[in-house]
């Protein structure tokens, strides 16, 4: 009996330390899900205030033509300074950034912000004719030209003999002068590298021109919109390395499993150690037959202790079965194997086999029988007769791959007999009996909801769907299935 009750906490402990791990493993799944959930809505937040950035420079740039601001010739330059602005802002702005280009607007010698340096931007269509004009400023004004401009630029000073513009070559004199130009702008302004004053434009020079645009807004757009897939693409693989990394494993497992045998392994040794002891044995005085005891029962404990950890921690995480019910259920079974062994050995009899089977359920499942039975004043008659239900029940389910024809047998006449002693009942009682029974179907039934491994999950879905209809929560936002919820969480 001190064994069965040894065997019963330290079951019922293997279930509480999986039940910490599922805990603990549901718990990082919650907190991985906010993190990217919040990363989530950053992407449309941040996708909104980039929308809104280039909306207010597509504003700004119509404002400008529909002016005429700069005459026929010198609208590109308005329309580059907006445009400039808006593009890289709204790039940062999807990248979750502050705006860094300002617009100054104010006809004074500047016509960009970028942090703390002044910008002078010049959009000509003539590459000599566009850096003449830094000799008008001091070293500390930064001048912007277009991207295509600046990339000339840069192949030039990086001495290459053959560069394109738009297409067209450009002659040895025409690189050599524009060399010679920019070594004069740079030691005009007292600086060591044209690097130092010349900026490049996110836009070509002919994306500056009225006719084009909007096409280059609208590019912008585009672009913004694929970042944000790409983005949101990212993340629900986030979601899916999560989920995976939450999901029961055979790692954890193992764990469980090794634990479970080295603890139990080691507490069978201590036992049998101390029980020599106790018949006045000191260890010192073990012969080889103690040690071959000692050994034997240790190597029992470590294979009992790992089965019973995979399989409470398999019954938990792969059937859906609660932690604390998939120990009673390695509890129930184990007696059960024990009881039937020892009474196909002849050991017992057949009223002890069913005594015996019927206490080791409600030894193994005293919690959730007393669930059904714990808060009702029960007349002795009736006790009997519910926990007599009940544990054959139990032990009915558990059984049918464990029970011979003979032993099925023996429990059904025992139902038999059962239920027409139930009968017999005075009414008063068989009211009481009905009523502690019709709890214990509304809790699944105890076989059905612990033991029954096909429908476990499937009846907690249905009562969390009938606790959220309790609530009055709109069908539409309740989760009914496994489907539903790889729906949700994916989408």
């Amino acid at each position: 009996m001190s064994n069965q009750i040894f065997n019963q906490a330290f079951n019922q402990g293997i279930g509480a330390y999986v039940n910490c791990l599922n805990n603990l493993r549901i718990q990082d799944l919650h907190n991985a899900m906010k993190i990217i959930e919040d990363e989530a809505r950053r992407v449309i937040l941040n996708k909104d205030n980039a929308s809104k950035i280039l909306n207010y420079t597509r504003d700004n740039i119509e404002d400008v033509i529909l002016k005429k601001r700069g005459g026929d010739y010198g609208g590109h330059g308005f329309i580059a300074e907006f445009a400039e602005a808006g593009i890289v802002n709204a790039r940062r702005a999807i990248e979750g950034l502050n705006p860094i280009v300002e617009v100054l607007n104010d006809n004074g010698p500047a016509d960009l912000l970028i942090g703390r340096n002044t910008i002078q931007m010049k959009f000509y269509g003539n590459l000599r004719d566009e850096l003449a004009q830094s000799f008008h400023y001091s070293s500390k004004m930064k001048m912007m030209f277009p991207k295509d401009h600046v990339q000339v630029f840069e192949k030039i000073m990086a001495g290459a003999k053959e560069v394109e513009l738009n297409g067209k070559r450009l002659s040895i004199k025409q690189i050599t002068d524009i060399r010679q130009m920019i070594n004069d702008i740079t030691e005009s302004k007292g600086l060591t590298s044209y690097k130092y004053w010349m900026k490049s434009s996110a836009l070509d020079y002919k994306d500056a021109q009225k006719n084009s645009i909007h096409s280059l807004i609208d590019s912008e757009e585009k672009n913004i919109r694929k970042t944000v897939r790409l983005k949101q693409q990212e993340l629900n693989k986030k979601r899916l390395v999560t989920q995976k990394h939450a999901l029961p494993n055979l790692k954890e497992a193992n764990k469980v499993a090794r634990n479970a045998a080295f603890l139990q392994g080691g507490l069978a040794l201590m036992s049998t150690v101390y029980g020599k002891y106790i018949e006045g044995k000191s260890i010192f005085e073990f012969e080889q037959s103690d040690w071959l005891d000692c050994g034997l029962n240790s190597l029992k404990g470590v294979a009992s202790g790992a089965i019973s950890g995979y399989s409470i921690y398999g019954l938990t995480n792969i059937l859906g079965i609660s932690a604390p019910n998939a120990s009673a259920l390695v509890m129930a079974t184990y007696g059960m194997i024990d009881v039937v062994l020892r009474f196909r050995s002849s050991e017992i009899t057949q009223d002890e086999l069913m005594n015996l089977l019927t206490l080791n359920v409600i030894d193994a499942s005293f919690a959730t029988i007393g669930a059904c039975i714990g808060q009702i004043m029960i007349p002795i008659p009736v006790l009997g007769s519910v926990v007599g239900s009940i544990s054959t029940s139990i032990i009915w389910e558990i059984g049918k791959g464990i029970l011979n024809e003979r032993e099925q047998r023996i429990i059904q006449d025992y139902r038999e007999n059962l239920n027409s002693y139930i009968k017999t009942l005075d009414e008063n009682y068989l009211v009481i009996y009905n009523e502690i029974i019709e709890k214990y179907k509304k809790l699944g039934e105890i076989q059905a909801y612990s033991f029954d491994l096909s429908i476990n999950t499937k009846l907690r879905f249905e009562y969390s769907i009938e606790m959220a209809e309790s609530l009055e929560i709109e069908d539409n936002k309740i989760l009914h299935d496994l489907s539903e919820i790889d729906s949700y969480f994916l989408s």
